[in-house]
C-alpha cells in the first residue's frame, strides 16, 4: 500500500506539473503513537485503517485527527468514516456511507 501510494503521488507531481502541496505517507501502528510528540500533536488531516480495530481503540485514533480530519477504516464489523468537527467527532456507519 505504501509503495503504491509513493509512485500515485510521483505521477500526481508529474500531471500537475509539481503544484501540488507536499504529501507525507506514514507507515505504522497509531495504536502505538505518542500523543505527547511529533504529529500527533498537530493531528492528522486523513487517518486509513488498513485493518479492523477494537471500538475501546476508537477513541485515541479520533483524537489523532486535526479538526476537520478523516479517518476511515473497519472498526469491529462495521466499515466507518469519522470526520472531527472541533473537539467532537461525527461517525457514520457502513450503512450510511
Amino acid at each position: 500500500v505504501v509503495q503504491h501510494s509513493l509512485e500515485a503521488i510521483s505521477k500526481w507531481k508529474i500531471a500537475f506539473d509539481g503544484k501540488i502541496p507536499h504529501l507525507e505517507v506514514i507507515h505504522g501502528n497509531a495504536l502505538n503513537i505518542s500523543m505527547d510528540e511529533g504529529e500527533a500533536l498537530v493531528g492528522f488531516d486523513r487517518i486509513y485503517l488498513g485493518a479492523a480495530i477494537d471500538q475501546e481503540d476508537l477513541p485515541k485514533l479520533i483524537s489523532l485527527l486535526k479538526p476537520g480530519g478523516v479517518l476511515v477504516g473497519p472498526v469491529g464489523d462495521e466499515l466507518l468514516k469519522i470526520v472531527r468537527i472541533k473537539n467532537t467527532s461525527s461517525i457514520k456507519s457502513s450503512d450510511d456511507l
